[in-house]
């Protein structure tokens, strides 16, 4: 994990920070839009750095081409900074998803009732694709104590980030299996 944050996560404080500039860069230029791509294609899904063991070369031209076409990229990297993440000043402790902040939550949710007042919990699912193991996962202990309703975890050995096209059957069999018992009868 530690080696993962440090060669894969520069991403996340440029898109967090100076979207724009990136965004510039990747709009202007057809060699710089695609090798953006190609890296997060190699370093994100499950291809054994090489993104030809899992996306043609058709798939990989028809991605490319749709940022490019569409001058939609710099909408596609300004997810984090919309997000807020990585702006100064950092954001107090007690804020976000930490295990200080999920300890608070389970001790003040043991006091309350199963439901909350009035209402019903929402169906939750978690669907992993493990094939980037460099990647932390959540200890399913961690999740199963959220006193949300996680009604389906799912792990599968084989994917990665792109599942939709990477293993596209799995996904869709979670995806069955998660909403089956929400429809109507």
């Amino acid at each position: 994990m530690d080696r993962y944050a440090a060669e894969e996560t520069a991403y996340q404080l440029i898109q967090g920070t100076k979207p724009q500039s990136l965004a510039y860069g990747l709009t202007d230029s057809p060699a710089g839009l695609a090798a953006w791509v190609v890296e997060k294609l190699r370093a994100w899904s499950d291809c054994q750095g090489h993104p030809e063991n899992k996306f043609t070369r058709d798939e990989i031209l028809t991605l490319v081409s749709i940022y490019w076409h569409t001058g939609s990229i710099g909408t596609a990297v300004r997810i984090y900074y919309s997000a807020g993440m990585f702006r100064t000043p950092p954001a107090p402790r007690s804020v976000g998803l930490t295990l200080d902040n999920m300890r608070a939550a389970l001790a003040a949710a043991r006091g309350q009732q199963d439901r909350p007042a009035g209402g019903r919990r929402v169906p939750e699912g978690y669907f992993d694709f493990y094939g980037i193991t460099s990647r932390a996962r959540p200890p399913r202990s961690l999740v199963e104590a959220v006193p949300e309703h996680v009604t389906l975890w799912s792990h599968h050995e084989t994917g990665g980030h792109f599942p939709a096209i990477e293993e596209p059957a799995l996904l869709v069999q979670d995806l069955r299996t998660f909403f089956r018992p929400l429809r109507p009868a």
